[in-house]
């Protein structure tokens, strides 16, 4: 008897071209942070139209690495949504920094800048404004009470791998922009991130907080024995100086490798992944109590990266359990962070009544390019 396959609710768009770009690395002898990570960078900053992309193996590192290059640290305060994944808090703890939870608005699930309002204090320093699902932030008025208040913006565009606000690329609006590329991403690499800046030399300096504070990366010190002339292909130059504390947060050309064809496949990906979401909004309408996001397909010259599709319902853990039996798989994002022990143990008194009224009835559907029609 064959077994009923089950629907998840991400699958990564590889085929024969991830597997040869990875066998090219492995064949090359050269599988750390190297010629393949740099190349991703510069189409990556090429492809969104960004001045400089920094490389890492996370997203988590790219928003602790964001923080430490802003300067933000010990007793600053940092507002962010509650309705993230945990990442986006913590690397505010890392840097000794408090998080301010701001709640969301109802009807993008991303962060209410009328809430960041009322959250700013003296020792407010940055807002990490969080495209939920790859809808983007309302950025306009976020950068207005930014500029007013002399508060940093980090963006943290996880989900917004190829979002566009207003005309704007994500990734070209604030000074920094952290994305992600782990498994589940549209732009996968099995694990990754990106850190994407305006400033050269801040740019200059995160290369070096990636790579334990190193001024030159290995790879630069043999590009420059090669220039040197003292070896044809691969000469080890040894020197190198270390100036501050760094972190080993770098990509290593595996992945850089994986990304540079899933870079390729990004854009189709996504108009796919939007297709399906107005498929999915097209026939859930009047379903129940069900209530569909709300879409960015181009009003305000706004698009979503569309990273997934979260419908809402009283009957949520019903229909999860359901759609189970079924062999759907689905999901919650997020339990809000203020609900987590840690974070109820740190800051006890936080009341978000959007974000609070509005998640025990999230759900996502499954959402990537390979799903087929059928199968929604």
């Amino acid at each position: 008897m064959l077994k009923k396959k089950l629907i998840p609710v991400f699958y990564p768009n590889y085929d024969n071209r991830e597997a040869e770009a990875v066998a090219e690395v492995l064949k090359s002898g050269w599988i750390g942070l190297g010629p393949k990570t740099e190349e991703f960078e510069n189409k990556f900053a090429s492809s969104i139209g960004a001045k400089h992309a920094i490389a890492l193996n996370s997203a988590t590192s790219a928003l602790h690495l964001a923080l430490v290059a802003a300067n933000i640290k010990k007793d600053d305060e940092v507002i962010l949504p509650a309705l993230t994944f945990a990442s986006t808090a913590h690397a505010v703890l890392y840097v000794g920094a408090k998080p301010v939870f701001a709640d969301i608005e109802l009807d993008t699930l991303c962060i209410s800048p009328k809430d960041i309002k009322k959250k700013i204090t003296k020792k407010t320093k940055a807002i990490i404004p969080v495209h939920y699902g790859g809808y983007p932030c309302y950025m306009d008025e976020i950068q207005r009470i930014a500029k007013k208040h002399n508060i940093l913006i980090i963006e943290d565009a996880s989900h917004a791998c190829g979002s566009t606000y207003k005309g704007e690329k994500i990734g070209t609006i604030s000074p920094f922009t952290c994305f992600s590329f782990h498994a589940v991403k549209n732009l996968a690499t099995g694990d990754g991130g990106m850190i994407t800046v305006k400033d050269k030399r801040i740019a200059e300096r995160l290369r070096r907080l990636r790579w334990v504070g190193i001024t030159k990366d290995t790879w630069k010190r043999v590009e420059k024995v090669i220039e040197m002339g003292l070896a044809s292909n691969r000469g080890y130059g040894w020197h190198y100086e270390i100036n501050e504390l760094g972190y080993k947060y770098h990509m290593n050309d595996i992945n850089a490798a994986l990304g540079l064809v899933q870079l390729q496949k990004l854009e189709k990906g996504n108009l796919i992944r939007r297709r399906i979401a107005k498929h999915y909004k097209k026939n859930l309408k009047g379903v129940g109590d069900i209530v569909n996001p709300l879409l960015a397909d181009g009003k305000e010259n706004s698009i979503s990266a569309q990273h997934n599709y979260v419908i809402r319902t009283k009957s949520r853990d019903k229909l999860h359990l359901f759609l189970r039996k079924n062999f759907i798989s689905t999901g919650v994002h997020y339990l809000p962070l203020h609900f987590q022990p840690l974070y109820r143990k740190l800051y006890p008194n936080v009341s978000l009544p959007n974000t609070e009224s509005v998640w025990p009835k999230l759900l996502t559907l499954p959402l990537y390019p390979k799903l087929t029609r059928k199968e929604q």
